[in-house]
């Protein structure tokens, strides 16, 4: 299977410094597992690299580490340059050094998504993963000042043999905090690490109960569940009943990219291989050379499955890791159960329409891409793509696409449903009478 090749990603993880207070036994940044000093991006770098995402037309960027807060001058210079270019801004923070400040200047940036991680709800077994005490402790204060300050706090726990059986109760705190999502993501084992996890990684049967607990623990507590790395279909199983974890997929070298806090480039952040410095080729001569990402060859199991298409099989640097050679929860399309089923919601099309503020059109070889950072995107043909740029200056409505442009009715409202899903376009304010 290949995969059409873009003219930069889509997204951009950026990890503006090596430098954490926390030193996580299960850590997947292999420059935490060795000796060499820990880098930071200078100011003058990140002028470089912003300008080389706004340039290539990125929608977003996660900022993340190491722990940005630990450089934040530099971590707030970064979010403004790219505010400053219209580029959508999460951030990913263990939160030890969250102040009402912070919390303030990330809010004024129009930042308002916070990822975070909680090891446990025991406080002991945190701080010795974290290998970090009193960690637990900040973590907590941080995500309790985070979250009534208005943000939109997602706490996700890094499932392992070492706290697995806390699963529940660390929902449940999750709960008790406020966050409007919480995740429980497999770890996995992706590069060589100082401590040796594959015994500690938790089995299929256990990543399975885990999805059925955090269900469970949506209808507790009414917050948003989630895993925040792609599982193959054949790890979920019961893939139509778990149909929001379901639309995840390894985006890795196909939209998305990490930069690393030495410029250099790699497919994600759980990928050792880079591909060249951002700071010093640029990010489209680099992002072009990972076509073996999208020329995907994969394990036995996943070749010939009927749900590769949809499903993008398991995670390549965890199976090139492990003694099988293939992720270590892929188990081929007979242990599927069910399938994901089309939600009929109708949207209503009804009105006039016009594009958000925030809206990027960017030509690809194959026509276009629009999309907001906030929302989702579509790649189009050279003719829809050209449709869209005709209606950006003006509002629009149903009937335009059918009387001017030719388009099908029924295609017409399939079409503009997608694009207000995707936040791409809204209904026209009517300031008149």
């Amino acid at each position: 299977m290949k995969y059409r090749t873009l003219s930069a990603p889509v997204s951009v993880q950026i990890e503006v410094t090596e430098l954490c207070d926390n030193c996580c036994r299960h850590c997947y940044n292999s420059f935490r597992h060795h000796d060499c000093p820990l880098k930071t991006l200078s100011f003058d770098e990140i002028g470089i690299l912003v300008e080389q995402l706004a340039s290539a037309k990125v929608l977003r960027v996660g900022i993340t580490g190491g722990e940005p807060l630990l450089v934040w001058n530099r971590t707030k210079y970064l979010i403004e340059r790219l505010r400053t270019k219209g580029i959508y801004v999460s951030i990913n923070t263990n939160l030890t050094h969250f102040t009402q400040e912070i919390g303030e200047e990330l809010l004024r940036l129009s930042v308002k998504g916070i990822l975070t991680s909680l090891i446990s709800a025991d406080r002991q077994l945190h701080d010795w993963v974290t290998q970090n005490e009193g960690s637990w402790e900040k973590t907590i204060a941080g995500i309790k000042l985070a979250v009534n300050m208005g943000f939109r706090v997602s706490l996700n726990m890094v499932l392992t043999q070492w706290n697995f059986e806390h699963l529940e109760q660390t929902g449940d705190l999750a709960g008790q905090l406020g966050v409007a999502k919480f995740g429980a993501t497999r770890a996995c084992e992706p590069c060589s690490m100082s401590c040796d996890i594959s015994p500690y990684v938790i089995t299929i049967d256990q990543l399975r109960h885990s999805l059925r607990v955090l269900y469970e623990l949506k209808e507790r507590w009414e917050y948003k569940v989630d895993v925040f790395e792609h599982y193959p279909w054949c790890a979920l199983q019961d893939v139509g009943n778990y149909q929001y974890l379901s639309r995840r997929s390894c985006t890795a070298g196909l939209t998305s990219a990490t930069v690393g806090a030495d410029g250099q480039i790699r497919p994600c952040g759980h990928a050792p291989s880079t591909y060249g410095n951002v700071l010093t080729e640029g990010l489209q001569t680099c992002w072009l050379r990972m076509e073996e990402w999208r020329n995907r060859s994969y394990p036995k199991v996943c070749q010939n499955c009927k749900y590769l298409g949809k499903c993008s099989g398991g995670c390549r640097v965890d199976a090139a890791n492990s003694k099988e050679g293939k992720d270590r929860h892929c188990e081929g399309e007979v242990a599927v159960i069910s399938t994901p089923v089309k939600k009929q919601g109708k949207v209503d099309t009804s009105g006039s329409f016009v594009f958000a503020n925030e809206v990027i059109f960017r030509e690809e070889a194959f026509g276009g891409l629009v999309g907001v950072g906030y929302g989702g995107y579509s790649l189009l043909g050279h003719e829809t793509f050209q449709l869209l740029r005709e209606l950006a200056n003006s509002s629009f409505t149903i009937d335009t696409l059918i009387s001017e442009y030719g388009v099908k009715a029924e295609e017409a409202r399939s079409f503009l449903a997608k694009l207000l899903t995707q936040k791409i376009i809204k209904r026209r304010e009517n300031h008149g009478t």
